[in-house]
């Protein structure tokens, strides 16, 4: 079994084709026989379909997670963790506790679980593979428990440090924390939050000094978006305090169309394509509540820096989508700044607005940083604060 940078144990390799290959000239053979075709010419993609299909015609337990462990490793090669994931969960359903092929499902369902950056998930395949790897028969290929029990430690410090250390709301009035550039892009909303007027011509509006202490990082917004026109957006980005781009963001913006706008709702990051939701809708659509999360986490006990994103969109907030963007740079500790800024586009012959509300922003991993305000970043304070009179007097 390939250990792809991730901290595993070696359950011993499972020859699912020594299981297959007596079973005739079925329709769940002709299908399997068709994978296994493709494979060899190199098309994974087409072979991966193939297997799947296969496991909806097994006649059996074993057949099915025969086929379901080989589409899922051919998923993960592919770079689809999330599908292997899901695929190596169904093996394990189906295969006998204890057994070889439980094993290689459960070490299978970890290691795809952690490679979409879901540690709560891998943490509970990784107990599960604990217990099968007490009860299953002696296998000298497995290490045993140790090094299972070292990676769920590792795991569970992950998941216990998962909830922001750090929430910023402005049901007060804006504190020296938010040093804002442009105030007639910025104001404390009546209802609190942040209300955000941004055209798209626009970079900083606002940043917060912050300071990073090399290890991982989670950013999210919540945000009601109010009314987006093309090329208009917001951009909460990390950005390295000397300057230079981004280092991680966050963007709700609208791209082209003629009578209907893209809304997207990304993550991304300074060497990854960004990722996120996008949706066709009109240009006068009813304002939406949304929240975005980041989660950076930096390279550790031979596994690969990794970065994830996660949308939820509507009033209600429904699970999210949560995709995992790969590996980034790494982030070298130091100081940095939050900024809120627009889109920065100056090609559309025209300037083009977003107004949204931000309610809050959640960080772990930042800290804030203390940065004097000049005299006319207090005077901006004041306006976005609507003391207009003192404002002035500054």
């Amino acid at each position: 079994m390939t250990n792809r940078g991730l901290a595993i144990v070696n359950t011993g390799p499972v020859d699912h084709d020594d299981t297959i290959e007596d079973i005739g000239d079925t329709a769940f053979a002709r299908v399997w026989r068709g994978a296994r075709v493709m494979q060899e010419l190199g098309l994974l993609r087409r072979a991966a379909e193939n297997l799947e299909a296969a496991a909806l015609l097994a006649g059996s337990d074993t057949l099915e997670t025969a086929v379901l462990t080989q589409a899922a490793g051919l998923r993960l090669e592919l770079g689809d963790p999330q599908l292997a994931a899901t695929l190596y969960d169904r093996a394990w359903a189906r295969a006998t506790p204890g057994s070889p092929q439980n094993l290689e499902a459960l070490e299978g369902a970890a290691r795809s679980w952690l490679a979409t950056v879901e540690p709560r998930r891998a943490l509970e395949r990784y107990r599960e593979l604990v217990v099968a790897l007490g009860t299953g028969a002696p296998n000298a290929a497995r290490p045993g428990a140790t090094q299972a029990a070292e990676t769920i430690d590792w795991l569970a410090s992950l998941v216990e440090n998962d909830a922001p250390a750090r929430t910023f709301t402005w049901d007060a009035p804006l504190g020296a924390s938010l040093l804002i550039a442009a105030p007639e892009s910025v104001r404390r909303a009546f209802d609190g939050g942040l209300a955000l007027r941004i055209f798209s011509d626009q970079d900083v509006v606002a940043r917060m000094p912050m300071t990073h202490d090399g290890g991982r990082v989670a950013l999210e917004i919540e945000i009601s978006v109010e009314h987006l026109e093309i090329g208009a957006g917001l951009v909460v980005a990390l950005r390295p305090a000397s300057g230079g781009a981004s280092a991680l963001e966050l963007r709700v913006e609208a791209r082209g169309g003629d009578q209907s706008i893209k809304r997207m709702a990304t993550c991304g990051a300074a060497n990854l394509e960004e990722r996120g939701i996008e949706d066709e809708r009109p240009i006068s659509s009813p304002p939406e509540r949304l929240r975005l999360r980041l989660d950076y986490w930096p390279a550790s006990r031979g596994v690969a820096s990794r970065l994830s994103c996660r949308v939820w969109q509507g009033e209600g907030l429904a699970p999210p989508l949560h995709q995992a963007l790969g590996s980034p740079e790494a982030l070298s500790p130091g100081p940095y700044e939050l900024v809120l800024a627009g889109t920065s586009i100056t090609s559309l012959g025209s300037l083009t607005e977003a107004r949204m509300t931000l309610r809050k922003i959640a960080t772990i991993g930042l800290a804030t940083r203390d940065v004097a305000a000049s005299p006319l970043e207090l005077a901006h304070q004041l306006f976005a604060n609507g003391d207009f009179a003192a404002a002035y007097e500054r």
